[in-house]
């Protein structure tokens, strides 16, 4: 469970910030209009009633969520650091998801005046918002919080514990919720591993940012289940080493967890291989691909039982390269030459590069 307290000045963005959040992390959004433009319907804010209901409103929806099955809940509020009595209302509410184990984030946001002014008439806020369509009213409400009260720290919040500062003045709703994510490690409801292209044999100069990329993909593949082992293999994963451009992944899975292996991978969104001659299912291969640096990386995850003699051919292989730069370039020849024939089928290849491959650990064994 997560809650996660978005605050800041009027029309920052806090609400859009926060719907782009929901929708990266499938958290429930829950702006702090819905509760005040319900209760502005019966009492106008600053009555003793309007107070007492949306507080009450609000306390009880966060005791429900923080009590159901729900992976957490989004909150937006605009905080004047200054009034004890806000910072009291945020520490009750936390207090109500942290009783129930929940972990609790603040998220800060920060934007010029000029801009928030700008904000001020969007058409997404004044959809959602509909006191905020009277623009001419909502906007003297702002310039007098800004005049009158403390929205923004300066280097002094309350809490430090999972908090981020953002000034987004010139950030998107969606860059603004990409960074929360990437700064808590927030789980998000999209799969990170896209569709797998296609693409005939062709040699690619070693990339310096593959093993980077790699150990991406190893760390998001061992977060959905940390029973696998992930190693980096094939030419990718030797340095220097170039190849056809494709990040080959080993997924080393304890015996007999082969459906959690596939289903650790179906979850990040790989997909099944296709094309001729697919690797069995008993002994599958998975592919995908990923963006890093305006590349798209092709990958190809081989899913291995750990007792399988595979594992110590790939690894064995793998590690005789990285030893040896005599022999990585003659690979790399080898494959130049292969390409020369006029080889275009992905299956062809790998059988004509087989050839070296054995006869490299052939003489490893032998001592050679």
């Amino acid at each position: 469970m997560k809650f996660i307290v978005i605050f800041g000045p009027p029309a920052v963005g806090k609400m859009t910030v926060g719907h782009e959040l929901a929708k990266l992390t499938g958290l429930k959004l829950f702006h702090n209009h819905m509760t005040i433009d319900l209760v502005l319907n019966f009492f106008e804010f600053g009555d003793p009633q309007f107070h007492r209901l949306v507080s009450g409103f609000r306390a009880r929806v966060f005791e429900e969520v923080a009590g159901s099955e729900l992976p957490g809940l989004i909150f937006t509020y605009a905080w004047a650091l200054d009034l004890a009595s806000d910072k009291a209302f945020i520490d009750q509410s936390c207090d109500i998801f942290r009783q129930r184990g929940a972990e609790i984030y603040f998220v800060e946001l920060e934007a010029d005046l000029g801009e928030r002014l700008k904000r001020n008439s969007s058409a997404f806020r004044l959809s959602q918002k509909v006191p905020k369509r009277d623009v001419e009213r909502s906007k003297q409400l702002l310039l007098s919080d800004e005049e009158n009260h403390r929205m923004n720290s300066n280097g002094d919040f309350f809490y430090q514990e999972n908090y981020l500062k953002l000034e987004n003045t010139n950030l998107s709703a969606d860059e603004a919720a990409q960074k929360i994510v990437e700064t808590f490690g927030l789980p998000t409801t999209e799969k990170p591993i896209q569709q797998y292209l296609t693409q005939p044999p062709a040699y690619h100069e070693y990339d310096p940012q593959a093993p980077v990329v790699a150990q991406r993909l190893i760390n998001a593949i061992t977060s959905v289940d940390p029973r696998l082992r992930v190693e980096h293999v094939g030419s990718s994963s030797v340095p220097g080493c170039g190849g056809k451009g494709y990040l080959d992944l080993m997924i080393i899975y304890p015996s007999g967890q082969l459906d959690s292996a596939k289903s650790a991978l179906h979850k990040l969104g790989f997909q099944r291989q296709q094309g001729r001659d697919p690797f069995p299912e008993e002994r599958p291969m998975r592919v995908g691909s990923v963006e890093h640096g305006g590349r798209r990386y092709p990958i190809h995850a081989h899913v291995i039982a750990s007792d399988s003699a595979e594992v110590e051919v790939m690894l064995g292989f793998r590690d005789v390269l990285r030893a040896d730069t005599a022999l990585v370039k003659a690979y790399q020849e080898e494959k130049r030459a292969i390409l020369k024939q006029g080889v275009l089928d992905g299956v062809d290849y790998a059988e004509k590069k087989s050839k070296f491959v054995e006869a490299t650990l052939a003489n490893q064994r032998e001592g050679k």
